[in-house]
């Protein structure tokens, strides 16, 4: 995953979606707090899970995202994305209490196990750059839920 260099604020643990542990995270930004709360600042998160994979799909994790989403924000589109190694979907929403814009991807492991979701808040054209480049550099390698050793 290759970030700007002003997202140095990087944490990665365990992810917790809908209140429940259901996974591993890594995120980046030049602010976190910032970034989680308000959405104000630019960021990424990229969360992986098998538990989710086990529930729902590729299409359906990018609904429950997008029925949240869509009571602060407006639903520009749902678009197809693919690069080298994931194909998938992502919605597109702006005016989100004052952020520009979210972006949620969605895929899945090659092997299927693993729901993949990427949250990309952009509050500047320089961001949209960013964006691209996550999108291309991105991967899942082994099993992050279980290995130790991975650096992204």
């Amino acid at each position: 995953l290759q970030v700007p260099t002003e997202w140095s604020d990087i944490e990665t643990g365990t992810w917790t979606f809908k209140g429940k542990d259901v996974g591993v995270f890594v995120a980046a930004s030049g602010n976190l707090a910032n970034f989680y709360s308000t959405r104000s600042q630019a960021g990424v998160l990229i969360g992986v899970s098998h538990s989710l994979a086990r529930t729902y799909n590729k299409e359906g994790l990018l609904g429950l995202e997008k029925k949240d989403l869509s009571r602060q924000c407006v639903h520009e589109g749902r678009f197809d994305y693919q690069n080298q190694f994931y194909s998938g979907q992502y919605d597109q929403f702006t005016n989100c209490s004052g952020t520009p814009g979210v972006l949620i991807f969605t895929t899945a492991s090659a092997d299927q196990k693993s729901l993949i979701l990427i949250r990309m808040v952009v509050v500047s054209d320089a961001d949209l750059q960013a964006v691209d480049t996550i999108m291309n550099t991105f991967q899942v390698l082994g099993d992050p839920e279980r290995d130790e050793h991975h650096e992204n």
